[in-house]
């Protein structure tokens, strides 16, 4: 059991009660949006126990511990979802699920460690979000507001053992340094896969290398267990040498994520067939969750799908939910006109329907947010190229076209940034 640190000097009963009550009021929200199974109660009725209105030394120090060592259960699991929702739009339920696995997992590992009693297999999720849909951007909004260590692995490089290009172990390495070095932190944290539809086995050419075996890797992470992994790589005498240091898994939140090109069609396939195996009339716009068995037609092996607790589908973003991306505070369109006040352009004028068009462009491709992006920067390209040119004050006047007047005491600039133009787009209409 883990021994915390007491403050050097003395607590009086009083200040020991407010350390237990605040740990009580994140603990109460937690058992009421998160603890379901009656298995959850009984433990939940364990750690009332331990939380109780008595003001002892044990009560104190495991309150106070748990405030120095779970730091991410020190707030309600609400007021995480609230924050993220702050930065990513129109994936309510998506951040609902990751917030609720780590903050679930969290406490399991807070009672493994004071109950001596091990309360059940820690939840991995799956992440099917086509591109531009907010997934990574989530992660790091995530990685801000939770205050555990969290890295970010793309697969794509990964191969399995024996072969050239990264291993698996180098994700828990990372995320070792992504915790300071701290192990026991590490051990705690957050491991999000990115780009795992690229490791199915039918997707692959090469299907030992990149395909099947990488999913076995795989294994040895979202299985409870010890990898031994190497710190501190440095090269002598052209050999690789570290620090070798045992990783328990067992504690980790794992989050999987991909966009998986091609799942909804064996997703429908298997919606719209009849028992007898004859074609039934094809049913459109689905919104059936996908299965395990779809993941496994899709290339992965059972004992990888297994490993999968909750299978969450990102929603494609609507042109409603994209005007709230374009005001969000930390979108590419606000950061650049952050910019230009920067540089000096104190005044903006953009007409409103200029927004409608843009969200509507970017609403019928297959990019998301990146299409948005990508769109910001090419209109403001050549506004803020000449704005660049001058010191003093300017006003800048946008039409519902994209069209810019950037006006001066001494010159005017105007032009259109955007190549293909709306009002094409509208006459081929």
């Amino acid at each position: 059991m883990r021994i915390s640190p007491y403050p050097q000097k003395e607590l009086s009963d009083e200040a020991k009660m407010e350390i237990i009550r605040n740990t009580r009021v994140a603990f109460d929200d937690t058992l009421h949006e998160t603890l379901l199974s009656k298995k959850d109660k009984d433990l939940a009725k364990e750690t009332e126990r331990m939380f109780s209105d008595n003001v002892d030394d044990v009560a104190f120090e495991k309150a106070l511990d748990m405030y120095q060592a779970y730091p991410a259960l020190r707030y309600s699991i609400s007021s995480y979802v609230e924050l993220i929702k702050e930065d990513i739009i129109g994936q309510d339920e998506a951040i609902k699920s990751l917030v609720f696995a780590a903050y679930y997992n969290q406490f399991l590992n807070f009672y493994e460690e004071y109950m001596e009693v091990f309360p059940g297999k820690r939840k991995t999720l799956l992440f099917i979000a086509p591109t531009g849909n907010g997934k990574t951007a989530m992660m790091r909004s995530f990685e801000a507001a939770f205050n555990v260590p969290v890295h970010l692995a793309n697969i794509t490089a990964t191969t399995s053992s024996g072969y050239v290009g990264e291993n698996v172990e180098e994700m828990l390495v990372a995320l070792y340094e992504k915790a300071d070095c701290d192990l026991e932190r590490a051990e705690r944290g957050v491991l999000f896969i990115d780009e795992i539809d690229k490791k199915a086995a039918a997707q692959m050419e090469d299907k030992d290398v990149a395909g099947k075996a990488v999913q076995q890797e795989l294994l040895k992470i979202l299985e409870p267990g010890t990898v031994n992994i190497t710190v501190g790589k440095k090269v002598v005498g052209g050999a690789v040498l570290g620090d070798k240091i045992h990783f328990d898994t067992s504690n980790l939140t794992i989050v999987l994520g991909g966009a998986f090109v091609g799942l909804d069609a064996i997703r429908n396939l298997r919606l719209n067939k009849n028992p007898m195996g004859f074609t039934a009339k094809k049913v459109e716009n689905q919104e059936e969750s996908y299965t395990h068995e779809d993941l496994i037609n899709y290339g992965f092996i059972p004992e990888f799908v297994g490993r999968i607790d909750t299978i969450v589908e990102f929603r494609r973003l609507t042109a409603e939910d994209i005007v709230s991306i374009i005001f969000s505070p930390n979108s590419s369109m606000q950061q650049t006109l952050r910019i230009l006040t920067a540089i000096g352009v104190k005044h903006v004028e953009i007409d409103s329907l200029l927004w409608e068009k843009i969200a509507h462009r970017v609403e019928k491709s297959s990019m998301g947010v990146r299409a948005l992006n990508s769109l910001v920067a090419e209109m403001f390209y050549p506004i803020l190229y000449d704005a660049f040119h001058h010191t003093d004050e300017g006003a800048l006047f946008i039409d519902e076209n994209g069209y810019y007047h950037l006006i001066y005491s001494n010159q005017t600039y105007e032009g259109c940034g955007i190549k293909t133009k709306f009002e094409d787009e509208e006459k081929s209409a």
